[in-house]
């Protein structure tokens, strides 16, 4: 307490004491004194007398207000001096009591409503200072204004710097100093929106500092106080001048658009149809005026609605393009299949504001296909049944030749001939059992598993396995070096990719019977989305005529082969999206590179 006449402090404080309250007061008896005193000391509240010895009280509490913003203040004045104890409370005290005219409940009271008020004002500027500072952040200019003067009573940092010299000359965190008149046009926006009391926007054209020319589309938006004011109007400015600079190719864009051969269709952010081409038109039977307002699920079945959903959720999520094959419903009620490419639209600020969708009929397409397919697979089957029926005839009749003669001269020979006779018919039926395991392993894969799986892993695994097994062949086996060693990523299906590694090996190991100092190497490399995965030997080679025959069905060098397992290795590669590529040279070795792809395809 800061009070002159000690009979009267201490008075007070026994007036505290006596309402039960764990009260402590020090007392100073002039403003020097109790400036000293708080340097030192935190007190809970501040009981100052009005005309304080050494100091005029107006000044004080705004003293100690800058000083010491926390601390709550009550003033004390004399019945004549009310008025000015009520005005020091817009200087920063929380209440004032008169002197004389309280009791120990109204100054313990005064105590009380003193802190919380004080602790409410504390909370309030936090949040008003965190406010300024959000609003300080924004990358486009917002200002307050006053409805009734027209002036700035708020503004952020972009627009201080974006209107320096022209509507500030100051540059103090969101309060404005020496703010000018509004441009003529903005002044007649926020009279507008005082009026109507909506958000009203207009595209202004401004000259800043150094005369450069700017274009901006400002949003006015009223906030209505509880007084008889017409309140505040949040002015936000959006730079819009890139857009602008589009305006003469306009034409051009809209005629093109009309052109495209492609269906196009614009929908807002609520998915909601807005604008479709002519090709739109002519694909789906419906006008741009029966389309516009419509939802895209009218052009869908009901079963593939979820699959549309998907795709347009999809491609927002990504930020991307995103594309699928789906079955779609014309005016006529006729089905269509279409490829649909979907593109989400984003404003700078990142809010979405258009999906773009781009439809490609590929219906006509697809019947043609199968039927190309359907030709292609008549003359492939004929192909395989031919080499079936070779495949298998071949061993089948050695097996009737021998049994024929064993059958006829069985009393006839000594029994170390029809053990050979027999032997020569268990190797055929060895044969044919190895030809119908390789038609098993043809089925299968048939759907892989494809998923984002470390190559790297994949291949240790397969050489650990390996590298046991060779050793006692002498081939040396070698892989990506240990200290280069990375994690590579790519989509596949780790046990149809290890069957393919086990039969490009086969083959590797078979090619390198006659080579002295044998050896298979393997290496991964990284470039343009894909994986490549190496297989290299330096065993016989091949001739340019071998290679053109190496994906034929039943097309072999082999003794006991088949002439399937490049047939089967190229089909689970493609049902992984996975690419193939051979090369080699008679006596110089062969290289085998696989290309997996690190992206799912999902187009």
């Amino acid at each position: 307490m800061v009070e002159e006449d000690p009979f009267d402090s201490t008075f007070k404080e026994s007036l505290l004491k006596s309402c039960g309250k764990n009260f402590k007061m020090s007392h100073t008896g002039c403003i020097a004194d109790g400036l000293e005193f708080l340097k030192s000391h935190s007190p809970d509240v501040l009981i100052l007398d009005l005309n304080p010895k050494g100091g005029n009280g107006i000044g004080v509490v705004r003293t100690i207000r800058s000083t010491y913003p926390g601390l709550p203040i009550i003033v004390l004045t004399s019945g004549e001096n009310e008025d000015t104890a009520t005005d020091v409370q817009g200087f920063g005290a929380q209440d004032y009591l008169v002197k004389g005219k309280f009791d120990a409940a109204m100054l313990n009271r005064s105590v009380r409503y003193a802190i919380d008020c004080k602790n409410r004002d504390m909370a309030l500027s936090k949040h008003q200072t965190l406010l300024h500072t959000f609003i300080d952040a924004l990358d486009h200019p917002l200002m307050l204004i006053d409805s009734d003067s027209g002036d700035i009573t708020m503004a952020n940092a972009k627009a201080r710097k974006l209107f320096s010299g022209i509507l500030f000359s100051g540059d103090a965190a969101c309060d404005p100093t020496g703010p000018a008149p509004l441009p003529g046009v903005l002044a007649e926006l926020i009279e507008q929106v005082k009026t109507r009391q909506t958000v009203i926007s207009r595209y202004v054209n401004m000259t800043l500092e150094k005369g450069r020319q700017i274009r901006l589309a400002f949003y006015g938006c009223p906030l209505p106080s509880s007084s008889d004011s017409s309140g505040r109007v949040v002015l936000y400015g959006h730079d819009i001048t890139w857009l602008s600079k589009l305006q003469p190719d306009w034409p051009v864009l809209v005629t093109a658009m009309e052109q495209f051969p492609e269906a196009v269709l614009i929908m807002d952010e609520d998915r909601t149809i807005r604008y479709v081409n002519p090709a739109f038109e002519t694909q789906f039977g419906y006008s741009n005026a029966e389309i516009n307002g419509k939802s895209p699920n009218l052009l869908i079945p009901v079963k593939q609605l979820p699959d549309l959903d998907a795709l347009i959720r999809q491609s927002i999520e990504h930020g991307e393009a995103w594309a699928e094959s789906l079955v779609c419903r014309k005016k006529d009620l006729s089905l269509l299949e279409v490829n649909v490419r979907v593109s989400p639209v984003f404003d700078d600020l990142g809010r979405l504001i258009n999906i773009v969708a781009v439809t490609q009929d590929v219906t006509g397409k697809k019947r043609l296909k199968s039927i190309e397919e359907a030709s292609s697979m008549t003359e492939n089957l004929g192909s395989i049944f031919s080499g079936i029926r070779h495949e298998i005839g071949n061993p089948m009749n050695s097996i009737k030749m021998a049994l024929t003669v064993l059958n006829k001269n069985l009393g006839h020979y000594p029994e170390a001939t029809i053990q050979e006779f027999i032997e020569r018919s268990l190797n055929e039926v060895e044969r044919v059992e190895s030809l119908l395991k390789e038609f098993k392993n043809f089925s299968l894969f048939e759907s892989p598993s494809v998923e984002k799986n470390r190559i790297d892993v994949i291949l240790q695994g397969f050489l650990g396995g390996m590298k046991k097994k060779e050793s006692a062949r002498h081939i040396a086996v070698s892989g990506p070096p240990v200290r280069d060693r990375k994690e590579v990523w790519a989509y596949t299906d780790p046990q149809a990719l290890e069957q393919v590694l086990a039969t490009l090996t086969d083959n590797a190991i078979d090619a390198l019977e006659s080579t002295a100092q044998p050896r298979i190497q393997f290496r991964l490399t990284e470039s343009a989305g894909l994986v490549h995965l190496d297989i290299s030997d330096n065993g016989c080679g091949m001739t340019e005529d071998q290679q053109k025959a190496l994906f034929t069905p039943f097309n072999t060098s082999k003794m006991n082969g088949t002439g399937l397992g490049l047939v089967m290795v190229k089909k689970m590669l493609a049902r992984m999206d996975t690419t193939i590529r051979i090369k080699s040279s008679p006596e110089a070795g062969t290289c085998v590179t696989l290309a997996i792809p690190t992206e799912k395809n999902r187009h």
